[in-house]
């Protein structure tokens, strides 16, 4: 009895399993803390290990986040309980205990008696229960506190408003009449970078709305053909059911067969088994009419796929779905290709409508007709508007080149005509006739004119 009890004891103070224990209440905290997404406290667990102790043997060493340290051989239960109740969530009804006691206490009285993770939690619960943390002195305190602030901050500025030295106000040389100034000559050169900034900018504009425009049609594309497939869908799963029908109250009358043999308490074979589960899975009648479905059994039916029809069916449905995906690539392909050349007109330089009609009229246009609708045109049909498209954008990116072309010709002219010696003579004098005042002769007969107007 006592070598058992020896064994215990010291199965209790072996190193790996108390290594194991802190390890995971370290883990459970880390878990709490991330939560509520917080930091942990000072005397939640940082690491663990095994270390030496000074006699040769092994023990367990814990370093907390605030740099204290724990060494366990196995007597640490009180402190390895207390650690435990850092990063617990206190219950809700404690809370709400603790928030009427700060009604009636205040909250330093209830905070000196709690730990720090439910202080934090009863603080959030004061501030949104509208309650004050501070007494009613500290609020007077506070208040007083901000009215000495605001004035201080007000004489501050008010001193340096003072301490500004005003503004001399010197008139002007020459004072010209508004109407009669001449407009100061314009560079040709940031005329021409501003006109193709602003032609580059409207291209852009106008190239983000053809593209939103492209996508919302591609969405009700990609819509529409979920909607036909799961028609689809519905529409084979009845044929099956129907076909279900057939077999169980056909001209065999399977069904009638199936319970003679359920009521005469014989065995079923595996066929008649499956398909008399089929029939209580989906609810089948003899008449369709007469079914009274379950939850389960509309459930049931709804999560029929493809591999629970017949090969006939699978096959007819495998084909119509794929003809239907045929027609959207199709749609999707003639959105493109019209994108594709409304881009291309803008690339030009022109204004091209954008408009999410223009870009279905275009589409139409280029689309098959109803009467080709076949899986050969449609597959020829997608391919064709594919190379298509690939070169219309070819051309896209030759015109962009062509424009970035065209207005670097013309910044360079313009910048060899600005670097003429006998032009720029003629600007500089052009310059200084809008700047040169008027002549007191043409000062005299303005005033003259309007004297005579008055």
């Amino acid at each position: 009895m006592k070598q058992a009890d020896n064994e215990t004891k010291r199965t209790e103070k072996d190193p790996e399993r108390l290594k194991a224990a802190w390890e995971e209440l370290m883990q459970r905290q880390t878990a709490a803390f991330d939560s509520r997404r917080t930091n942990k406290c000072a005397d939640s667990i940082a690491s663990v290990k095994i270390v030496s102790d000074e006699k040769g043997g092994r023990q367990v060493r814990i370093d907390t986040v605030g740099g204290a340290h724990i060494q366990d051989n196995g007597d640490k239960a009180a402190a390895f309980k207390e650690m435990a109740q850092h990063g617990k969530k206190a219950p809700a009804a404690n809370i709400a205990a603790l928030v009427e006691e700060v009604r009636q206490r205040g909250f330093d009285t209830v905070a000196d008696q709690i730990n720090t993770e439910t202080m934090q939690a009863l603080r959030v619960a004061c501030i949104n229960a509208g309650i004050s943390l501070y007494g009613d002195g500290d609020a007077k305190k506070n208040e007083a506190e901000k009215a000495r602030e605001s004035a201080e901050q007000f004489n501050r500025q008010e001193a340096a408003r003072r301490s500004r030295k005003p503004v001399e106000h010197k008139p002007p040389q020459t004072i010209k009449p508004f109407l009669f100034m001449k407009p100061p000559v314009k560079s040709e050169v940031s005329a021409t970078l501003a006109s193709a900034r602003r032609a580059e900018t409207s291209t852009h504009r106008a190239q983000a709305r053809l593209y939103a425009e492209k996508n919302k049609l591609f969405a009700e594309i990609n819509k529409r053909l979920q909607q036909e497939k799961t028609a689809l869908r519905r529409k084979y799963n009845m044929l099956q059911i129907d076909e279900y029908r057939l077999e169980l109250f056909g001209t065999k009358n399977k069904a009638a067969v199936i319970q003679e043999k359920l009521n005469n308490g014989q065995q079923l074979t595996a066929a008649e088994q499956k398909l008399w589960n089929r029939k209580l899975t989906l609810g089948i009648e003899a008449d369709a009419k007469n079914e009274n479905l379950t939850p389960e059994q509309k459930q049931a039916r709804n999560k029929m796929s493809i591999r629970d029809l017949s090969q006939s069916l699978q096959k007819e449905c495998k084909t119509e779905i794929f003809r239907k995906q045929l027609i959207s690539n199709a749609k999707r392909a003639a959105v493109d290709v019209a994108a594709a050349q409304k881009s291309l007109e803008l690339a030009h330089g022109k204004k091209a409508d954008v408009s999410r009609t223009a870009l279905e009229e275009y589409a139409v246009k280029v689309m098959l007709p109803r009467e080709k609708l076949e899986t050969s045109h449609l597959q020829s049909f997608c391919q064709k508007q594919t190379k298509l498209k690939s070169k219309i954008h070819s051309r896209i990116e030759l015109a962009k080149e062509q424009r970035k072309q065209a207005v670097a010709a013309k910044l360079q002219e313009e910048m060899t005509r600005s670097a003429n010696p006998p032009l720029q003579k003629k600007l500089k004098e052009k310059a200084k006739e809008s700047r040169e005042p008027f002549s007191k002769d043409l000062l005299q007969r303005i005033k003259a004119e309007k004297q005579f107007q008055r």
